[in-house]
């Protein structure tokens, strides 16, 4: 009996959520690799460097996908390939092109809230980071529209990348969704999807729920 894919990433959420949430949604067994980063000071990543060129990684890194003779190393990679092979990928030109648009709308935004989360003068970053939230949603919300998701009524694997994205604008800036009932709404139609449901009740999310980031974050670390 063949195996069950692997996920392997820190025991944080970070690149690999929107990764095990698509996993939850599709019903795939498979296990959740979580690798432990030592304590204070050195925050040694032994656990994983001890194995890393072991697994038959071409380019060894951290999210990995094993499934069967397909090993994929890099975040995107990982998320493409899922959603071919779980039906969430667009299914016109149309849909494809508005998912890559999607993807570099969201990673823009998304790489200026991890940066602001690992800055040394965060609570000074935070209130010019505020005062332009604004405009960062209104992007987002302008991406999902009217639609249930963001290419319509089929949900795909951005919109995945999409909700941890969401969620982490809102630890940071709690009152950002409050003009925008689009994403609002969008925000909890994932949410309350049944197999998203039992994945975030589970033991396995609930140990990383408050760590969104590294134990150097200055925000999000979860410590």
């Amino acid at each position: 009996m063949a195996s069950e894919p692997i996920l392997g990433y820190w025991a944080l959420r970070g690149l690999a959520q929107p990764l095990r949430d698509m996993l939850a949604h599709a019903g795939v067994a498979y296990e959740d690799k979580q690798y432990s980063i030592g304590p204070a000071p050195e925050f040694s990543p032994q656990e994983w460097t001890s194995e890393k060129e072991s697994l038959g990684l071409e380019f060894p890194n951290l999210p990995y996908y094993i499934d069967g003779e397909v090993k994929i190393t890099e975040s995107s990679a990982i998320a493409k390939y899922l959603g071919r092979k779980l039906g969430l990928v667009g299914s016109t030109e149309a849909e494809i092109v508005k998912l890559d648009m999607a993807e570099g709308i969201i990673e823009d935004i998304s790489r200026c809230i991890i940066m602001l989360c690992y800055e040394k003068d965060f609570e000074c970053k935070k209130v010019a980071f505020t005062e332009n939230a604004h405009a960062k949603v209104t992007k987002l919300s302008k991406l999902v529209g009217d639609n249930k998701y963001i290419v319509g009524d089929k949900i795909t694997w951005i919109d995945f990348v999409l909700l941890e994205t969401l969620d982490r604008f809102v630890q940071l800036v709690p009152s950002c969704l409050n003009a925008h009932a689009n994403l609002q709404d969008y925000q909890k139609r994932i949410l309350e999807l049944p197999n998203i449901k039992k994945y975030r009740d589970s033991p396995s999310f609930q140990k990383i729920k408050a760590r969104y980031y590294g134990p150097t974050a200055i925000f999000g670390s979860g410590n």
